[in-house]
């Protein structure tokens, strides 16, 4: 019989107690069916034990093969002696680095909670001492960005869960990941340098007030690169200062200037997750959340300008969604934006076009361009 490792797992706390929270992390719903399974085993029933079914040794061992093939596969269920002991007696489980390096168990009720766990179980793979004492110091870094501005500091911890989920699917290799992890959680930092009327503003941004949000790159760069506790190697400076720049950027809209230089792989897969964040996030005061599917069809039309393809395919795959099927998406949309241009001033009011166009993430002179672009197609082909 194969071995059962006597780890007590909790995976009750590790299930979020909200639904939705499913679809956000992967790992738990295969750690729900890996609860029901269990508790079915407990429960069958076995003579002389009226019915509490301690049996459970081969419904146990079954599962295991089942295991291997799940991103628990680092996880190992114990021989538990009530189905209460599984809810009530078990402790938080901290995967085995030996075991299985490329397995993460999860949890956490914020996603600050979730980055820490997954620092620590990088920590544990990479086996540097040095390394915790590292995290002391970037949470110190982390809290201050808090106490000037909170809803940075928030979404800077989501972001650094979503740039890790991306990485994690492209199979970036534990070091690279912990130095992603770092840098992700700190890339906006330098907000502590920009005012909080400044980032908290819901109108359109004055010149002045967009030179302060577009300097915060650079004083977060200046910040960690100061920092004796911050090697490079495994914070990751590049991440922090290149965030918002474009892969290709004819009309100069990312920052800041790199002077020809290509932001490298590590800040493409933040800036992915960090405008996926910042579209979907409902604590802009400047903008309504966009859903899921429309987040992620405004960043597809970003692929190559702004967005590398292989961060942007990795975040459409963890959301469940389909790059085709959005292509087609956007597609439609468009078309269906150009009718609306096409009757603005007759059939639809200016004010109501707009709006629309704003709903899907388009500006009106980028519609404008693409009917100008059909009607030069229109003209070669009838030429």
């Amino acid at each position: 019989m194969p071995r059962v490792n006597l780890y007590i797992v909790n995976l009750s706390k590790t299930l979020p107690a909200r639904k939705e929270d499913d679809t956000h992390i992967p790992h738990h719903r295969s750690a729900r069916r890996v609860l029901e399974n269990i508790a079915e085993a407990l429960n069958q029933p076995r003579a002389g034990h009226k019915g509490q079914g301690l049996k459970v040794v081969e419904p146990l061992v079954a599962l295991q093969g089942y295991l291997t093939k799940d991103p628990l596969s680092c996880t190992y269920i114990s021989v538990i002696s009530s189905p209460t002991a599984l809810y009530d007696v078990a402790q938080p489980f901290e995967p085995q680095a030996d075991e299985s390096p490329n397995g993460f168990i999860i949890h956490g009720k914020t996603p600050l909670e979730r980055v820490l766990k997954i620092m620590a179980q990088l920590r544990a793979v990479i086996k540097n001492p040095n390394h915790e004492h590292l995290t002391e110091e970037l949470v110190k870094l982390f809290n201050k960005l808090a106490e000037h501005h909170q809803l940075s500091a928030d979404h800077s911890a989501r972001v650094a869960e979503e740039a890790f989920y991306i990485a994690l699917d492209l199979k970036l290799e534990p070091r690279k990941l912990f130095k992603l992890i770092n840098s992700a959680f700190l890339h906006d930092l330098g907000k502590i340098g920009v005012p909080v009327a400044t980032l908290d503003y819901p109108g359109r941004l004055s010149d002045s007030q967009w030179a302060e949000i577009k300097a915060h790159p650079e004083i977060g760069y200046k910040m960690l690169r100061g920092g004796e506790h911050f090697p490079d190697d495994l914070v990751g400076y590049n991440g922090v200062l290149e965030h918002h720049v474009w892969i290709k950027d004819k009309l100069k809209k990312g920052y800041p200037d790199l002077r020809g230089k290509e932001p490298s792989f590590i800040a493409r897969i933040i800036e992915v997750a960090d405008v996926y964040d910042a579209l979907t996030d409902p604590n802009r005061a400047y903008r309504k959340p966009a859903s899921i599917e429309e987040a992620l069809k405004m960043i597809i039309r970003g692929i190559g300008t702004q967005f590398d393809e292989i961060p942007v395919q990795s975040l459409i795959k963890i959301k469940g969604c389909d790059f085709n099927q959005l292509q087609r998406e956007i597609k439609s949309d468009e078309e269906e934006l150009k009718a609306l241009v096409l009757g603005m001033g007759t059939i639809f009011s200016e004010v109501d076009v707009k709006k629309a166009l704003g709903e899907k993430g388009y500006s009106l002179p980028e519609i404008q361009e693409k009917i100008r672009s059909d009607e030069k197609l229109n003209l070669l082909v009838s030429v």
